[in-house]
């Protein structure tokens, strides 16, 4: 059976773990929407400035070729990278994670508890969820140094509370 203060433990530790994962997903997702925004935006330019050399000088034909290829290889590499879609599922994630963080901070605030009945199977269930964030986040790119920047920034913040990354 698990205690007051042992379960206050856990969810004090889900609760940051919570925080983390909410700032490392939205530093995500703009970062990968940078990136999908820059190479727009060199499509867009390469796209202009192979029409401009057929407007200008018709003998450039060497650098209007150059720009043609370069910008078909940027386009077909964001279709296979698929940032878009990257994008929105981190999005999706920070945003559930940080349903999850309040829930978790809900339930930290109803500590003390007057009556002998644990929260468990609330607990219980934030923990399924967050499982299925975990299992979510399997399929997106990762950036390790950046989640332990955030979790030692949360960490630093919070007291030096011992977080544990979710692998």
């Amino acid at each position: 059976m698990t205690s007051e203060p042992e379960l206050k433990k856990l969810v004090w530790e889900s609760w940051l773990q919570a925080v983390v994962n909410q700032q490392y997903w939205t530093a995500m997702a703009r970062r990968y929407r940078r990136k999908e925004q820059i190479a727009n935006i060199f499509v867009a330019i390469c796209s202009s400035f192979t029409v401009m050399t057929w407007l200008v000088d018709q003998k450039m034909e060497w650098l209007r070729q150059l720009l043609s290829i370069a910008s078909a290889i940027v386009a077909a590499s964001l279709s296979i990278l698929n940032y878009s879609n990257q994008v929105a599922t981190m999005a999706e994630l920070a945003t559930k994670w940080a349903y999850l963080r309040f829930d978790y901070e809900r339930l930290w605030l109803s500590f003390p508890i007057e009556t002998t009945d644990l929260p468990l199977g609330e607990f219980s269930k934030l923990r399924n969820k967050e499982s299925e964030l975990v299992a979510q986040e399997a399929r997106l790119p990762k950036d390790d140094k950046l989640y332990e920047q955030i979790r030692d920034d949360v960490s630093s913040k919070q007291g030096n509370v011992n977080i544990f990354p979710i692998t």
